[in-house]
């Protein structure tokens, strides 16, 4: 297998927010191969324990692209949708992006994100009325309620 390549914190939180958000899928995908399940649980403990996540995370890229997926754990993510990816996990706390709308309250309930509740990753999730919140694949805690400003 190839070195890991250098990947900024942003590629590595995207990664994993995408392996949180389509954890199942991905298993599914591995099963066939002798350390699928495995190396799903290697990256989640990582994670959990604060230990590298950027390799074990590039050999299951990797593996995925072997099993013919070109995009590997990127084949994944969504591109509309209520999850998506925030770049710059450090400073996504509040979502800010200064727009308001005129007779829209910035702070009714309805208005917010669920984001990754040990800051771990880029997830995050716009709440649907009809869906639980999401909960998080390496803390098993419901993503946490982030208001946008």
């Amino acid at each position: 297998m190839s070195e890991a390549p250098e990947r900024t914190r942003d590629e590595v939180a995207v990664m994993l927010a995408i392996l949180c958000t389509h954890t199942d899928q991905i298993r599914h995908t591995l099963h066939p191969t002798a350390q699928g399940a495995a190396l799903v649980e290697e990256v989640l403990r990582a994670a959990r324990t604060g230990a590298d996540v950027a390799t074990p995370l590039h050999t299951l890229d990797a593996i995925l692209q072997s099993l013919g997926d070109a995009h590997g754990v990127y084949a994944y993510a969504e591109t509309s949708g209520p999850h998506t990816y925030t770049c710059g996990v450090a400073s996504a706390g509040s979502g800010a992006r200064g727009l308001h709308l005129a007779g829209i309250d910035s702070a009714r309930p309805g208005e917010a994100d669920y984001r990754c509740p040990a800051g771990l990753c880029a997830r995050s999730w716009r709440p649907d009325p009809a869906s639980p919140v999401p909960t998080c694949h390496v803390t098993a805690q419901p993503l946490r309620r982030t208001p946008r400003t």
